[in-house]
């Protein structure tokens, strides 16, 4: 398997011939449009298709013949074979995991492939919609349209807030100021508050100083983001035929698309009236139209909400009785007076004791006075805390489990049904089997009209067909061809692309017996342990450079030598010794193991970035300019000294904790997503709601309210909703459940009323019960499956002598894949590349699979296929 230099073939195998056959199809039809006008044929090649129409084909000509390369040559010989076109539609569709539509809804689907569809040969709109879906669909499009989404939703936290624009409240003054309208004005006031006169520059309106827009600037930057969106849009819009019906059907991508169009619609009309009050709520919405992870785990969690009301309503039913039986008992007394008035106070106070934040100390008066009172407080706290929170922490597990189970199942069954589809459109002389020629048409197809997926070279669409073909009769079963899905997910990558400097230009020096020994003993854990002994060492010396500041000594002072631009002090000598060292291990692990290589691998990927960057501070540090300080090359290699963190990893149970907890976090990450979006959403919500009342202005009236509150006390000015950041902070303490209380209190006393309660109930019910124990629920389902899938990993499996399977990757002889000749050559490694961000796809199970011959190969038996479904 080392060896990447395997001859060809010499007898011509079967899938050689046909490839060939097919390429010199398309050869010759190049030959033929060369000397020939598409337009002025009489009749068209695409079966199905009647004659030209001359006075349409002339409305379009000059741009028919711009595209008359990508339209007729090349493409119309891979379209000429009946139902390639919209079998490589549903293929994309199965690939994407989106739901299949039978046969008579067909209206429903815009088919620019399809005989009937098109008007007149090659109808224009077809070619329009070919060109818009294709440039809709390339990753850099992507990319600019979700960065687009989130500078849009970005926009929020530069922008002068809603509740200070225009004189929204006008009865505040600014010294200095008859009016108020300016928001930069509100947040720049400084000046001495009414609760801390000896503080003459205390911030009036506290906020984080993340306003860099005016309003005038931001409304040009949303609507630069949203035409620049409304753009992507527009040219799904066309990929669909330009047809609303089809465009917004009945399913959850129509319900996506429907969202887009009405957010765009109403941040334009807000734009033209001058009225973006609720323009985040939009640009939110937006940017989830654009997350297929978000809109999963939403789903997920209005699935998970069903099971969670009845564990809620239970809780509910214990506050409620609690809060009676308190009320009832406490009554007359310190503790009634202080935490149990009434029944709507008593029930407040035990909901803060649910959330722990008031625990113990809201039971103490009454405890000084009786220990017999911590009965009902502790069992109170035993039923709430550690009897219904992990009930509901158990039900957001199984409905988490639940929902994995059935969006796997799920994406199963829209697979084969859309590949068994696409199956029958190819296999219209239903003989239950496909032609080399037709496989190769369709990545032809899949290659020019869809960038969805990556690019297939030709060498690699034979390798990949027989992976296809487990059987070698060159012909695709139903079976075989339900794994096409899988297929498309291979990543091929050749043996020779790790051939390292050495080896490809001193192969003399690669081949000797003493480059040898020690590109292995540079591979071995004893140069790695040699490292990390270098690493302890470094890690002394800056500790004993460092041991005044660690210490706390404030006599210390700095060595004036540390910033004279040149080497003299030992601690300056130790620090470029190590730079040196650290450069030779990066040069050398660059030669035996080759680029490629070793940037493959996330550590050394680290150890690069730091070595690269203290060799730089040295460079610059002591290069003669303006900069002489080199403590910053300490500062630097400080960072390196986190590599000591692999010693741990010396321990087997610390490899597999770090291996799966690596895995854990793209799933994590879907979560979280989800999370910010709630964050985003109560911000805003508590901007509207809440703005500007969190103030020491003198002249403001709600600043008296908040003298010898807890919230003034606590030096609590920066937890409001003032902008945006400072939301967000609000909403992050409230996750944490840190003192939650005192911001409540806070706004509960500038509003006059207790509504801002139930803002912090929400939060915290959707925030804090339900979504940290969804992302809990991830973690443990996403820990045993990495865990179980991490065992089944650890040796090398051999594949019917087809591949031998490393870790997640499968090592092979391109020249012979599951029986089939596909005149390729060398060696080459494939690896499963999923789409979907789930962590419930298996990639060695799925290249085990591919790689394994069907029966009728082993027996010998060209008439039935016994391939396994893919998922």
């Amino acid at each position: 398997m080392d060896e990447d230099d395997a001859s060809p073939q010499e007898d011509t195998p079967l899938l050689t011939d046909k490839v060939a056959s097919f390429e010199e199809g398309r050869k010759n039809d190049n030959d033929n449009t060369k000397s020939e006008d598409p337009d002025d044929e009489e009749s068209s090649d695409r079966p199905g298709i009647p004659k030209k129409n001359p006075r349409f084909s002339a409305s379009h000509a000059s741009f028919r013949n711009l595209l008359n390369k990508w339209t007729v040559s090349q493409r119309q010989h891979a379209l000429q074979r009946p139902g390639v076109g919209t079998a490589a539609l549903l293929i994309r569709d199965a690939v994407m995991g989106q739901e299949p539509l039978s046969e008579e809804y067909d209206d429903l689907i815009y088919d620019p492939y399809k005989p009937s569809t098109a008007q007149n040969g090659y109808a224009l709109l077809d070619t329009i919609c070919i060109l818009c879906g294709r440039l809709s669909s390339y990753d850099w499009t992507v990319r600019i349209i979700k960065l687009s989404a989130w500078l849009l939703a970005f926009l929020t936290f530069v922008e002068p807030p809603a509740w200070c624009r225009n004189g929204i409240q006008d009865q505040v003054l600014v010294p200095d100021s008859d009016i108020y309208t300016d928001c930069k004005l509100l947040f720049q006031a400084r000046g001495p508050p009414l609760d801390d006169e000896e503080n003459d520059h205390a911030e009036y309106y506290p906020n984080s100083t993340w306003m860099m827009l005016t309003e005038q600037e931001a409304r040009w930057a949303e609507f630069l983001f949203v035409t620049i969106i409304s753009l992507f849009v527009f040219l799904r819009f066309a990929r669909n035929g330009f047809s609303i019906t089809i465009h917004c059907q009945r399913n959850a991508q129509g319900m996506q698309r429907l969202l887009q169009f009405v957010g765009i619609v109403f941040i334009y009309v807000g734009l033209s009236i001058g009225n973006t009050t609720f323009h985040p709520f939009l640009r939110l919405l937006i940017l989830g139209t654009f997350h297929d992870s978000f809109q999963r785990e939403f789903r997920t969690f209005l699935r998970m909400i069903p099971e969670i009301v009845y564990i809620l309503a239970l809780l509910s039913l214990l506050l409620f009785f609690y809060a009676w039986f308190g009320t009832v008992i406490f009554y007359g007394s310190a503790q009634g007076k202080d935490n149990f008035p009434n029944l709507l106070e008593s029930t407040w106070t035990l909901w803060q004791m649910v959330t722990t934040v008031n625990y113990p100390d809201v039971m103490m008066t009454a405890y000084n006075e009786s220990r017999l009172s911590s009965i009902f407080f502790v069992s109170f706290m035993i039923l709430s805390l550690f009897f219904i929170m992990n009930l509901i922490l158990a039900s957001v597990v199984n409905a988490y489990d639940s929902a994995i189970t059935f969006r796997k199942k799920n994406r199963q069954k829209h697979t084969i049904g859309n590949l068994t589809r696409a199956f029958q459109l190819m296999d219209y002389k239903e003989e239950g089997e496909i032609d080399s020629e037709t496989i190769m048409a369709v990545f032809y197809v899949l290659n020019n009209d869809f960038p969805d997926f990556r690019y297939v070279p030709d060498e690699e669409t034979k390798i990949l067909f027989g992976v296809l073909d487990k059987d070698g009769s060159s012909k695709i079963s139903l079976d075989e061809f339900l794994d096409f899905g899988n297929v498309l997910l291979i990543q091929l990558v050749k043996a020779s692309d790790y051939a390292t400097i050495v080896e490809l230009y001193m192969p003399e020096t690669f081949a000797s017996e003493w480059y040898q020994q020690f590109s292995k003993f540079v591979k071995s854990r004893a140069f790695d342990w040699a490292v990390d002994v270098i690493l302890v060492l470094n890690a002394i010396v800056i500790g004993v450079q460092s041991y005044p500041e660690l210490s706390g000594d404030e006599e210390y002072e700095i060595n004036p030598n540390y910033t004279d631009g040149s080497i003299d002090t030992i601690w300056e000598a130790f620090e470029t010794i190590f730079t040196i060292v650290y450069g030779l291990e990066v040069i050398v692990k660059l030669l035996v193991f080759g680029s490629k290589r070793y940037f493959e691998s996330s550590r050394n990927i680290f150890d690069f970035l730091v070595t690269v960057s203290a060799i730089s501070a040295s460079a610059f540090v002591y290069y003669p300019n303006g900069y002489d300080d080199s403590r910053l090359i300490r500062l630097i290699v400080m960072a390196r000294v986190l590599r000591l963190v692999r010693l741990l990893f010396a321990v087997p149970q610390f490899q597999l904790i770090g291996r799966i907890a690596s895995e854990i976090l793209p799933a994590a990450g879907s979560v979280l997503l989800f999370l910010f979006f709630l964050l985003y959403f109560f911000a805003v919500l508590g901007m509207l709601l809440y703005g500007g009342m969190i103030t020491r202005d003198p002249n403001n009236p709600m600043a008296e309210l908040l003298l010898n509150s807890d919230f003034a006390g606590a030096q609590y000015w920066g937890n409001n909703f003032n902008d945006m950041m400072s939301a967000m902070n609000v909403l992050f303490n409230l996750l944490v459940v840190n003192n939650w209380m005192v911001c409540e209190e806070g706004l509960e006393l500038t509003t006059e009323n207790k509504w801002v309660r139930w803002y912090f109930l929400c939060f915290h019910i959707l925030g804090v019960i339900l979504i940290n124990n969804l992302v809990q629920a991830v973690v443990i389902n996403a820990f045993f499956q990495q865990l179980e899938n991490t065992h089944s990993q650890q040796n090398d499996e051999v594949v019917d002598g087809e591949a031998v399977i490393r870790q997640r990757t499968a090592m092979f002889d391109a020249a012979e894949v599951t029986g089939t000749k596909t005149g390729a050559s060398g060696n080459y490694m494939a690896r499963i590349q999923a789409i979907h961000s789930d962590i419930d796809l298996d990639e060695r199970e799925r290249l085990k699979n591919l790689f394994t011959r069907s029966s009728r190969s082993t027996n010998g038996n060209s008439n039935g296929a016994d391939g396994e479904n893919g998922e």
